[in-house]
């Protein structure tokens, strides 16, 4: 399933020097940036692409770096059109509100995933993109 790729000319800001860790090819690790609360933070000028591990910091994700998120991932299909998938395993960690996880794509799309579930487990937000690797995760409750 992770057989896309695309010209990576607009999601190359930055470069490897001033990011730092590549994993595989095109993979880029994220900065924990911004004042973080057990609420809210983000990551970003860096770069998750299919079949990687998410890696913030120079190393693989911590869980609960994000409140209640175990893992990240993002899958891809190029049949007949290139659709992506981010798959996110866990669980709401707040008792009345759900988190929100918004994820920024190479063309600047920003799709939402909001978790209400206290169970932990797959939640998989599909969408198509002739950019789709992320750029950018943000999170709040």
């Amino acid at each position: 399933m992770n057989n896309c790729s695309f010209n990576l000319n607009n999601c190359n800001e930055e470069t490897e020097e001033t990011l730092g860790y590549v994993v595989s090819s095109n993979n880029k690790s994220f900065i924990h940036v911004g004042k973080s609360s057990k609420y809210d933070g983000c990551f970003e000028k860096g770069l998750l692409v299919p079949g990687a591990p998410l890696i913030v910091n120079k190393k693989e994700y911590v869980p609960d770096t994000i409140p209640g998120i175990e893992t990240i991932t993002l899958e891809c299909n190029n049949d007949p059109v290139t659709k992506y998938s981010i798959i996110v395993k866990g669980a709401n960690p707040y008792e009345k509100k759900g988190i929100k996880l918004l994820f920024t794509d190479c063309n600047d799309e920003v799709y939402i995933l909001r978790i209400y579930s206290r169970i932990n487990k797959e939640h998989i937000f599909n969408y198509q993109s002739s950019a789709g690797y992320i750029k950018k995760i943000s999170w709040y409750s």
